[in-house]
């Protein structure tokens, strides 16, 4: 068989049979099979698809997962399953949009034997907005590059990709928990040759709420993106080490500065309003609006993945460094910015050792005092113990007196009635 087209499918009930029907709608002068991989989902994909399988039994081979295993699991063993001399890749949310996309892209690998896979211009489209629509990849390509542009930035949309089958004789374990699989297959295919081109827009890339990859937060794209770079590394034993490392400091970079794009607004509003005290507490306010939940977890990931890189480095210094490198042919204040925020830090650190005097003072003062007071109880209890041992003495006079009141002779009675002895 010349091609296998492979699909995985979860919860795609609404997108299904558009990316089913799109691959039926294909015009080629060779035979092809479409192998669906439907991982157990909860809508009625699974229906939709027996119900396709039906009209079209020829084409359509269904694996039926018994139980979810996974997008990558499913992944694997749909692609492996595939019996064609080339498979394409389609994700069961896209669609193909034109009916010699496969003829064509076969076309390119039957001329290119030095090509392991080809790819073509793809267009994106947002199910929330439907009017916002643009092109994957943008501006000019090469119509054949090699596997040193794919470890600088995935240029392919996975419903644009076809490969030759039985490159990848087996997968990585690891490669099961990634969370980017399609980058990483590419990948794996491309250090068998090299990549080719078609500028033609054959596809189309559907960004939902629901998408495995357009739901999840830029945060986790980055962190995901660094865990399939790092599996990549470690599949290729090391031999692209050094571009790896690059691709992850300079996706670092990109994304700082876009966090702090983000964010700098909000300090910086804060930080022009009037307020009492100094320019440190100020910014120790602005800093403070901005310790959300959201806000932690992309701090997390920053100080995770600029570890990673840098190693023992000080965080804050090294991320300003490179904020500043990245921002400074297009920011022309970046100097000036940064030589404010050292101002502002470095005042931030004097007033924090300020008051870690102060309060070491006031604990030296607390304890003193504490001291005079322990002094004072113990002589006011030394007080209470005296008084009360001179209660008993006058209480023991008193009695003596009453008893020698008691033998004295009978008293004498005065003129008005009082007595005298």
């Amino acid at each position: 068989m010349k091609l296998s087209v492979c699909m995985i499918t979860y919860n795609h009930e609404q997108f299904i049979e558009q990316a089913v029907r799109s691959v039926m709608a294909q015009v080629a002068d060779f035979s092809y099979e479409l192998v669906i991989g439907e991982d157990c989902s909860t809508d009625r994909t699974r229906e939709i698809l027996v119900r396709l399988q039906r009209e079209f039994p020829d084409t359509i081979r269904l694996r039926l997962n018994e139980h979810n295993i996974g997008m990558q699991r499913n992944l694997v063993q749909t692609f492996q399953d595939c019996r064609g001399e080339y498979i394409a890749l389609l994700e069961g949310d896209d669609f193909w949009t034109s009916p010699l996309k496969l003829q064509r892209q076969a076309d390119f690998l039957d001329a290119h034997r030095e090509c392991v896979l080809c790819f073509h211009r793809a267009e994106v489209v947002y199910e929330q907005f439907p009017e916002v629509r643009h092109l994957f990849p943008v501006g000019e390509f090469p119509r054949v590059s090699t596997i040193d542009m794919l470890l600088k930035a995935n240029p392919m949309a996975t419903c644009s990709v076809v490969v030759r089958n039985n490159l990848i004789p087996a997968f990585p374990a690891a490669f099961y928990d990634l969370k980017i699989g399609d980058w990483a297959l590419h990948l794996m295919h491309a250090q068998h040759g090299q990549i080719g081109y078609i500028d033609e827009i054959m596809g189309t890339y559907r960004i939902h709420a629901a998408g495995a990859w357009s739901s999840i937060s830029q945060t986790a794209i980055v962190q995901n993106t660094s865990a399939m770079l790092d599996f990549v590394n470690d599949y290729f034993e090391g031999r692209y080490d050094a571009m790896i490392r690059q691709t992850k400091h300079e996706m670092f970079v990109r994304w700082a500065w876009l966090i702090i794009q983000q964010k700098r607004a909000v300090a910086w509003h804060m930080l022009d309003e009037p307020a009492e005290g100094d320019r440190a507490l100020v910014l120790g306010r602005a800093l403070a609006a901005l310790d959300t939940a959201a806000s932690r977890e992309l701090l997390l990931a920053f100080a995770s993945i600029a570890f990673e890189l840098y190693g023992q480095t000080t965080l804050l210094d090294q991320a300003h460094r490179e904020y500043v490198e990245a921002t400074r042919h297009t920011i022309e204040d970046t100097a000036q910015y940064a030589q404010a925020i050292d101002a502002d830090r470095s005042q931030l650190y004097q007033t924090i050792e300020r008051l870690q005097r102060d309060i070491a003072a006031s604990q030296e003062y607390a304890a003193s005092l504490k001291q005079v007071l322990e002094a004072r109880e113990s002589e006011i209890a030394n007080a209470h113990a005296y008084v009360a041992s001179l209660k008993q003495v006058l209480e023991a006079r008193e009695a003596e007196l009453a008893e020698v009141h008691k033998r004295l002779p009978g008293r004498q009675q005065t003129k008005n009635g009082s007595s005298y002895h």
